[in-house]
């Protein structure tokens, strides 16, 4: 029982150590991702209703 639950500790904090990363997102992602998302929303509201490929 104490090795599973050594076991499950390592793996807890091993996860939270590699997934907390707060220079995760740069500006320049951010960025690309609000450009990506104008041009869908340009798209959904000006589109002619041919078919997107």
């Amino acid at each position: 029982m104490n090795k599973y639950m050594t076991a499950l500790l390592l793996l807890i904090v091993s996860f939270f150590t590699i997934a907390h990363n707060d220079k995760a997102h740069s500006d320049k992602d951010i960025q690309a991702i609000i450009t990506i998302i104008d041009g869908i929303k340009s798209g959904w509201e000006n589109g002619d209703g041919t078919p997107f490929r």
